[in-house]
């Protein structure tokens, strides 16, 4: 994508005298790839998307789900039928109003093969993955009314609205004429508070303030409440690297740098005119072991010595500062199932990992641990202060770095040693734990083939009460310290570098930038 003519619109914003500013301008480190939620998903085309589309339900700022284009919902006895009660005031970009219809047609498009959703995404409807993880198949979805879209399960799943609710697979209602007559992808007609100008991404991605959106009547909170847009235009730049999206910034040409890396934020954090926000959120940060292809790694007695090598906190302390908490744990660090005991895991114990090495016979075979640097350098960050502690007790470990598309193709291939890697946002335990247990014949980015935890994450899904739930969890934590296919180090803290000529941008738990309910002024 291009970058801004920086000159033009620092001059613009050197000569305007002080009023609430008609645009908006946002530097992102990755370009926006779609117009439409696919396969191929990533931060900044969600980002893009959450202000342009919305779903029946959101999470707010607990992360709880709440009604968001649905007025209400209701949830039958069994547990099986969901209806959506619709509100009556939402209006698509186009001008027409939002009925049951259209919801019915989105969910409809949801659930076709023929459509680039993401195998992934669609088994969480679609019943495919019921022989192990997240039983949901979704048998009917029907408008008895305009008002009105009931959703029946085949059985019980108390996680279906947090299904419906996530950020990793957006489920937003656009008008039917998103798509051409043959079904192809035009561009979003959302409802969300701004609109998408064109579907070009060759360029800055610009979006127009929706005059007549319908705002709820609740507060801002999460995504969910009042999402009223108060900036005329919001337009999202890609720049190749921070130093340039920092250079715009320093000029005046852009207001907010959203997902900077933690080391581009230390110089800006006591700068007058600045405020750099962060919230750590429920993206996890691991060291993936192989368990499966290599003969080394299958040992779980190097396995535990990798782990007992590895000082979390001490990691933490070094790639976050002070921003960020250790979490061994698959259970987000601020969830209401995390307990102390979540809090702990093998240790870190230098003379215990010796000790296990030499009972393995471990005659100093190399391990390598893949991570890329850009865009994501936490992730290299992390592979190295792994890699110089494992050193220290005997292990002969290296970093290899490479792009993101290979280390994330090696990954998904199984062609890897161990791999220093984020699992985006899922705000549920039983969501993160799906995506660890399983056999890699089903998936092969599986890593963790154990039946038995792949058996106590589905049976998570259909249990109700938190006491039983919570001891679902700590069954999977100790189990998973037992086996060890992973190494938590903590839940991913994402920073947002912000104008102080920007008012009301708050961080929030999901660690989504929203730029509905936000404000800038500009001039002297």
């Amino acid at each position: 994508m291009k970058c801004m003519n920086l000159a033009a619109i620092a001059a613009f914003f050197a000569s305007a005298s002080p009023t609430l500013a008609a645009d908006l301008e946002v530097a992102t480190l990755t370009p926006v790839k779609s117009t439409e939620f696919a396969t191929k998903h990533d931060d900044t085309t969600a980002i893009v998307l959450h202000h342009i589309v919305e779903g029946l339900v959101a999470y707010d700022s607990n992360l709880d789900v709440q009604p968001l284009l649905a007025k209400s919902v209701s949830v039958s006895d069994d547990g099986r039928v969901y209806t959506f009660a619709l509100r009556d005031d939402v209006i698509f970009h186009n001008g027409e109003r939002m009925t049951a219809a259209e919801v019915v047609w989105n969910w409809r498009r949801f659930a076709d093969p023929k459509r680039d959703w993401g195998s992934h995404c669609r088994e969480w409807y679609d019943g495919s993955a019921e022989g192990y993880h997240r039983p949901v198949r979704i048998v009917s979805i029907e408008a008895p009314n305009d008002a009105t879209v009931v959703i029946t399960l085949q059985s019980k799943n108390a996680l279906f609205l947090d299904l419906v609710a996530s950020n990793h697979c957006i489920s937003g209602i656009v008008h039917p004429d998103s798509v051409d007559e043959d079904g192809a992808w035009i561009k979003p007609i959302g409802t969300g508070p701004y609109m998408l100008e064109s579907a070009d991404l060759s360029g800055p991605v610009r979006l127009t303030r929706f005059a007549a959106y319908a705002a709820r009547s609740e507060p801002r909170d999460g995504f969910a409440g009042d999402r009223t847009a108060l900036a005329d235009t919001l337009t999202f730049t890609h720049f190749k690297n921070f130093d340039t999206a920092k250079a715009a910034f320093d000029a005046g040409a852009i207001h907010a740098i959203v997902n900077a890396p933690f080391a581009g934020t230390r110089g800006l954090r006591d700068r007058d005119g600045v405020t750099v926000h962060w919230q750590q959120t429920p993206a996890w940060h691991q060291l993936i072991i192989q368990t499966r292809t290599d003969p080394l790694l299958a040992d779980v007695r190097i396995r535990h010595a990798i782990d007992l090598a590895i000082d979390e906190r001490a990691i933490t302390k070094a790639v976050f500062g002070g921003d960020a908490v250790a979490n061994p744990s698959a259970v987000y660090f601020a969830s209401p199932f995390h307990t102390e005991n979540h809090g702990k895991g093998l240790g870190y114990d230098t003379k215990r990992a010796k000790a296990l090495l030499t009972e393995a016979g471990y005659a100093g075979e190399p391990i390598e641990i893949q991570a890329s640097r850009d865009p994501y350098p936490t992730f290299h960050a992390i592979a190295e202060e792994a890699a110089k502690m494992m050193r220290k007790v005997g292990l002969n470990a290296h970093v290899k770095e490479m792009s993101w598309p290979d280390q994330d193709e090696h990954y998904g291939s199984n062609k890897y040693q161990m791999t220093s890697i984020t699992f985006s946002l899922r705000t549920d335990p039983s969501l993160m734990y799906s995506t660890l247990a399983g056999q890699k014949a089903d998936h092969s980015w599986y890593l963790w083939e154990d039946n038995e935890a792949a058996a106590i994450t589905a049976y998570s899904t259909v249990v109700d009460a938190p006491e039983d739930r919570q001891a679902l969890f700590d069954s999977l934590h100790e189990k998973m310290i037992t086996w060890t296919p992973t190494i938590g180090i903590c839940n991913t803290p994402r920073f947002h570098i912000v104008s102080d000529q920007v008012d009301g941008f708050e961080a929030w738990a999901l660690g989504i930038p929203r730029f509905w309910g936000v404000s800038v002024t500009t001039g002297e």
